[in-house]
């Protein structure tokens, strides 16, 4: 088990996360326990946020935004000595977001991070990020956040996933994002990741093109929603199935389902999803 306490935010070292050589998991192995906690974080970045995702001024922090603030922890975490596996390997596949009441903009967030265990998966292996938000010792946010890697032993078997809703889409808009985008976000969440950044640092890793964040897609997406949000406590269901590559556009659409929202990320060329979820009270989908 690692426990990592910190004062202050730890700075991302993105060359020796491109660098650092891990083993992943042999068969047999697990992934150990590793928890990083910071207490009095706050959201510094809310104004820059708030422009580059859409969101209106208010109160409150959007929905998305603890888990960027948080995401020094998540990278302390990927990036530690011991941890084994690659965190250039992690592909972020899923999310669950509770907030269990609004985070005022000003707030000072203790937050709590942690991974243990794993499970296998088609290809690789499966491990959940968990994120706790706690304001004045009371639990306000928090989420799980899925991630897979190649770096274990799959089981190769072909398995039953949650497939998008199809609710009457009562709203559709085209995004339309620019090849500087991922650098804008990526200045502002901290997340320099190369494959964001440019083509050619992102061909350096397999893709034709740099790709945007995928929470900078959920970002938007809530913001497109933000009339629609419950007034008390709020769920949040995502799934992201293929990246948007820059400059690039998307169709969203977006329509009551299961008493909240479903809403949908797609190709405006074929309609395949980028990203499917939906929002509401938590338990009403159940």
């Amino acid at each position: 088990m690692t426990e990592m306490h910190f004062d202050t935010a730890p700075k991302a070292n993105w060359l020796g996360v491109l660098l650092t050589r891990k083993p992943g998991l042999a068969e047999g192995q697990t992934l150990p326990r590793f928890s990083a906690r910071l207490d009095g974080m706050r959201a510094d970045i809310l104004e820059d946020y708030r422009a580059v995702c859409g969101f209106p001024e208010g109160p409150n922090l959007p929905l998305p935004l603890p888990q960027v603030v948080a995401a020094p922890l998540h990278i302390a975490i990927f990036t530690h000595k011991d941890f084994p596996l690659p965190a250039m390997g992690l592909v972020h596949v899923s999310s669950r977001i509770i907030q269990h009441h609004p985070i005022p903009a000003d707030a000072q967030m203790d937050v709590h991070c942690w991974m243990e265990g794993h499970r296998q998966a088609r290809k690789g292996i499966e491990a959940d990020l968990i994120t706790e938000v706690s304001v004045g010792g009371v639990l306000a946010w928090e989420s799980v956040t899925t991630v897979l890697t190649m770096a274990g032993k799959g089981h190769g078997k072909k398995t039953a996933m949650d497939e998008p809703g199809s609710p009457e889409p009562t709203r559709s808009t085209t995004w339309s994002m620019p090849t500087d985008l991922g650098r804008r976000y990526g200045s502002i969440a901290g997340d320099r990741n190369p494959i964001h950044l440019y083509p050619w640092t992102a061909k350096l890793f397999g893709f034709k093109r740099h790709i945007i964040h995928g929470m900078w897609l959920l970002a938007r997406a809530v913001a497109e929603l933000e009339d629609d949000l419950p007034r008390g406590p709020v769920q949040l269901d995502v799934r992201f199935k293929r990246p948007v590559f820059l400059p690039g556009k998307a169709v969203f659409s977006a329509g009551p389902d299961a008493g909240g929202h479903a809403f949908g990320l797609a190709r405006p060329d074929n309609g395949k999803l980028h990203l499917y979820g939906w929002v509401g009270t938590p338990g009403a989908e159940e």
